[in-house]
């Protein structure tokens, strides 16, 4: 099986739909991927990747959720990518939250993926992270 296949398959596609769609896309991966996001080579729907799905649980649209594929399947890049284009920069309240959260010992990127993730409610976020921190 192919390296291109393997990575398929990991992302949560079948075999079947990887090697069909791989060879009607020549076997560029990048565009099998687009073409995979849209719909299976068969035009069902496909199952949308966990990561996909916590894009849009956390209230960011579809088409910012399939950036994803842009982002080589990094989830915290991919936050923070979508945030950077919504935002341009940051709003001073956004700011402030953010910088709170560093002046607490966490990291940038920990900060505002945690926040996304609750919806900017600052005291939410604080509990999860120490939390998660506690869990480590």
């Amino acid at each position: 099986m192919s390296q291109k296949v393997q990575e398929l398959i990991q992302m949560g596609y079948s075999e079947d739909d990887a090697l069909t769609c791989l060879s009607q896309n020549h076997w560029n991966f990048e565009k099998t991927v687009e073409n995979l996001l849209t719909e299976s080579p068969s035009g069902k729907e496909i199952k949308i990747s966990q990561k996909t799905h916590d894009l849009i649980q956390m209230g960011f649209s579809e088409n910012e959720a399939h950036t994803l594929a842009h982002n080589n399947w990094d989830f915290e890049k991919t936050v923070e990518n979508i945030l950077d284009e919504a935002y341009g920069e940051k709003n001073p309240e956004m700011l402030k939250k953010i910088q709170e959260l560093i002046q607490m010992g966490f990291s940038e990127d920990k900060a505002v993926i945690y926040l996304t993730y609750n919806n900017w409610d600052l005291e939410k976020t604080i509990e999860n992270l120490l939390s998660s921190k506690n869990e480590a």
